[in-house]
């Protein structure tokens, strides 16, 4: 079945489920539309110019970059996803915020790094899946579920 976009548009590909017909307003052509994935498209929702990072699949650090983005989760069990250094991203960009989307069955949780707090209830993940979650850099050494 073709997707309509609009009346001048139509896709007659068939969709992937995580895609999703998006209209970028950087594009001047009315009938032009980027298909971009759930979390690419959440990521500019969230974070307009923002970023989807690398897939994670396990327990990890996650790096710098993921300050301001979005990174998937895609795992079969649960995982820990520690923050970055409370320090190196509050010089980044204070109260920054970093996002875990959760798009396997396994539910990610954060942890803070050495040295860091992370204020929240012990145990709090991803809610459901595909769901959001987000811990905002609150100072130097402390971050907190956003």
């Amino acid at each position: 079945m073709p997707v309509y976009v609009n009346q001048l548009t139509r896709l007659d590909a068939p969709l992937d489920a995580d895609l999703l017909p998006i209209y970028s307003s950087a594009n001047s052509d009315l009938r032009a539309v980027t298909l971009q994935t759930l979390a690419e498209a959440s990521a500019e929702i969230a974070f307009p110019g923002g970023t989807v990072g690398s897939t994670v699949t396990a327990d990890s650090v996650l790096p710098d970059s993921a300050l301001g983005s979005i990174t998937p989760v895609d795992s079969a069990t649960s995982t820990t996803q520690t923050l970055p250094s409370a320090a190196t991203a509050w010089a980044a960009s204070p109260y920054g915020v970093v996002v875990l989307v959760q798009r396997g069955v396994g539910v990610p949780a954060f942890a803070a790094g050495a040295g860091d707090t992370l204020r929240a209830t012990s145990g709090i993940g991803a809610c459901v899946q595909y769901g959001m979650i987000a811990a905002q850099v609150q100072s130097e050494t402390e971050w907190a579920l956003a």
